[in-house]
């Protein structure tokens, strides 16, 4: 195992600590098509700029590929270039540095470190790596910068960014990977948004499924994971064993749109599709299933899918745009095509499609016809998010697919796979790359539509009261909460039969130990007084907000003006005297207490 920290390690660190460590151990996965084609462009732009840094300045004020010294920056270069950083814990070449005004060892100058990257926008993920390069470069110029620069997007645009928040946790992170270097044990392993593109995603996601781990449900934060870990919950199955039923209140209230992570686990554990609440969907005459795909870094939607369904036959359209300019013309012809219907309900998966129709309504001049769609247009992650769990780690539209049945031709179609399609559509030109797209994009509309279909039976089967709803043969295993909670009623008070003896023998021990340790206190008059001197009430010590000191400016025995203020610091007098007056400051967000406290010595 490498003893120091290299740049592959450092920028696996910003993004996933269990990645740093794979790579500081030297483990090598397969590289996904998406991140293959990152690093494709990051190097173009590396190339780009650096050229143009080549011409727009002299080349003795241009360093490249040279080890950093403290003698080197003295000489003060413009730009230093591929600058490579030796010490007992890094072996790192930094895209370059950059030579601005300020006070630092060297001079009336300092470094900023400098970072190339593919992105249209400078994300988190850059501005922590350009802290971290920050705390390294400070040993060489005694001063840490509190900014960076980052040549982003295709044009190769400079954004200067602040580092002042970043640099705390930088620090953190650069201590505990050095911390690290020898061990061998690695830290815990949590999925997170970057493992769809890691090279080593496949793996992590079997060592997750094999450990059972909680970051697998992907609705959870890092922060509630950990909370979970502090009560000693550290699987799936574990926490689908704390789901309990919520008793109704007696008084009415707003319906709660909270995701429960138990229930989502309990129903992963049980292979059920579990329904709470009461879950509605609107139905029309006419159904149609839209889906768009876009490329984020051109910024703009090149494939709108759509299907109709109008007296049980479907319909399948698509448009297509070559290029940025045909997007609005793509765009009118699907509202034409979607308000030649009267009446009619349009089906989404997500809140993009819902965004894309309010920036083009922006752009259009048929706005009416943009609100009927608006209007009709359903969300259905809303229905599934606060009442249907599927017994799937996530939400997506792939993972309640392919549960439901769906397929896909590509074996690894995803959003982040048809980006690349694009982008080898754009190099080529070729109908293969536009097909797949289209597969795709439609495969995805017939998804929506069959997690729709599913939807309504749900919709029916809730809502039925007085006559069920006859279920089908091969209907999917669908059960209400409320079912739970009648199955397994944990409010009643009985006797527990417990499947070994044991457990009843511990369990009574417990019962004892609390009739000892709280009960008792009810039937002594000693332990009774005692705790209710602990419960008294004390009453809190407030910073005062103002505080005055008066101080005479005449003797009131002599009628002198030449007076020791300090007298009663000298010579030891009675207490002063102090008058504590509370008030009420009326702000526009509020009401402030303030408390006042006035004291003068006494004479």
């Amino acid at each position: 195992m490498e003893s120091s920290i290299t740049n592959d390690v450092l920028e696996a660190s910003v993004i996933c600590p269990y990645k740093a460590y794979l790579k500081h151990a030297r483990h090598s996965g397969t590289i996904s098509e998406y991140e293959g084609v990152l690093f494709k462009l990051r190097s173009e732009v590396k190339e780009k700029v650096t050229r143009r840094i080549l011409t727009q300045h002299p080349e003795r004020t241009v360093v490249a590929g040279q080890l950093v010294t403290p003698a080197l920056l003295r000489r003060g270069p413009l730009f230093v270039l591929d600058a490579c950083i030796e010490d007992d814990h890094v072996s790192l070449t930094l895209d370059g540095l950059k030579k601005v005004s300020g006070s630092s060892s060297l001079g009336a100058f300092l470094y900023l470190p400098v970072v190339f990257n593919e992105a249209q926008h400078v994300h988190k993920e850059q501005r922590l790596l350009l802290a971290l390069q920050s705390i390294v470069l400070s040993q060489y110029q005694r001063t840490v910068p509190r900014s960076g620069i980052v040549w982003h997007g295709r044009v190769g645009q400079a954004t200067r960014v602040q580092l002042t928040h970043e640099l705390p946790k930088a620090e953190q992170l650069l201590q505990d990977m050095k911390k690290g270097i020898g061990l061998e044990q690695p830290p815990p392993l949590m999925l997170n948004d970057h493992c769809h593109i890691c090279e080593f995603r496949q793996r992590c996601y079997e060592q997750a499924v094999q450990e059972d781990t909680l970051s697998l449900l992907r609705g959870m934060s890092g922060k509630e994971i950990k909370g979970y870990n502090r009560k000693g919950i550290f699987t799936v199955t574990q926490l689908a064993h704390t789901f309990r039923p919520r008793r109704k209140s007696k008084r009415a209230r707003q319906e709660t749109h909270q995701r429960s992570s138990a229930l989502q686990a309990l129903a992963i554990r049980d292979q059920r599709i579990y329904v709470i609440g009461q879950p509605t969907l609107l139905q029309k005459p006419v159904q149609m299933y839209f889906d768009i795909e876009s490329n984020p870094d051109a910024g703009f939607v090149y494939l709108i899918g759509l299907i109709v369904v109008e007296n049980g036959i479907p319909h399948q359209l698509t448009f297509w745009a070559d290029r940025k300019e045909q997007e609005a013309t793509i765009f009118e012809q699907f509202i034409a095509a979607v308000c030649r219907y009267e009446d009619f309900v349009v089906f989404c998966y997500g809140n993009y499609e819902r965004t894309f129709l309010k920036r083009m309504r922006l752009k259009t001049k048929r706005k009416k016809l943009v609100d009927r769609v608006l209007a009709a247009l359903v969300n259905v992650l809303t229905v599934i998010y606060p009442h249907v769990y599927f017994p799937t780690y996530s939400n997506s539209l792939k993972d309640i697919g392919r549960y439901l049945g769906c397929t896909w031709t590509e074996a690894n179609a995803s959003g982040i796979q048809s980006i690349v399609w694009r982008l080898r559509w754009e190099a080529t030109a070729s109908e293969e790359w536009k097909q797949k797209l289209t597969q795709y994009n439609m495969e995805d509309c017939l998804a929506l539509q069959q997690v729709t279909a599913l939807l309504w039976k749900i919709v029916a089967k809730v809502n039925a009261t007085a006559q069920p709803v006859p279920e089908e043969k091969e209907t999917l295993p669908i059960t209400r909460v409320e079912e739970v909670e009648q199955l397994t009623d944990y409010y009643t008070w009985s006797k527990v039969n417990f499947v070994h003896a044991d457990y009843e023998y511990i369990n009574n021990c417990a019962y004892f130990d609390y009739q000892r340790e709280r009960v008792y206190i009810r039937t002594s008059e000693h332990l009774r007084k005692k705790q209710a001197k602990k419960k008294r009430f004390v009453r809190r010590k407030f910073k005062p907000s103002l505080q005055l000191t008066i101080v005479g400016s005449r003797c009131p025995t002599c009628k002198s003006t030449k007076v020791r203020r300090d007298v009663h610091t000298q010579v030891s007098t009675l207490k002063p005297r102090v008058k504590t007056a509370f008030d009420l400051e009326f702000t526009s967000t509020g009401i402030r207490r303030k408390e006042n406290r006035h004291r003068c010595i006494r004479v």
